[in-house]
């Protein structure tokens, strides 16, 4: 498990900021939980890191995932917008380069950009990814 990300209070929009925050293979991320919450198994999050580090996942019952373009803002509106086919249930690794970003879109309406800071080298040993977290929580109504 990793430490607790550090993130300011929300923003006018529900908007939470975390920095930094370490999430290793085989491990998921609750981001209903307020700081991001590591959990065993990444099907338990609502996104997850696969345990050979190949790739973030998604599991159908928790949310879907879509990579973001440089040009492309990471913005709340731009990821819930996302639809089939750029919604999917993993991202694999060749895609992901440093400072990529992914949406993820919960099933219950949350939605996040991660931005990936850190990844360990391909091939190398099993270590955690860095990433920056920003969570707009599902909006009630």
């Amino acid at each position: 498990t990793s430490a607790p990300a550090q993130g300011g209070p929300p923003s006018a929009d529900g908007r939470r900021d975390y920095l930094g925050v370490d999430l290793a293979p085989g491990d998921g991320l609750d981001l209903e939980a307020g700081p991001p919450r590591s959990l065993r198994g990444p099907e338990n999050g609502t996104f997850g890191y696969s345990a050979d580090g190949g790739a973030f996942v998604a599991a159908a019952t928790r949310g879907s995932l879509a990579l973001l373009t440089a040009q492309e803002p990471g913005t709340r509106e731009r990821c819930a917008a996302e639809q089939a086919p750029a919604l999917v249930a993993q991202i694999p690794r060749p895609q992901l380069a440093p400072s990529a970003r992914l949406c993820v879109v919960g099933v219950d309406g949350l939605v996040a950009v991660v931005t990936v800071r850190q990844l360990p080298a391909a091939g190398g040993p099993a270590a955690h990814a860095t990433l920056d977290v920003t969570v707009w929580p599902a909006r009630r109504l």
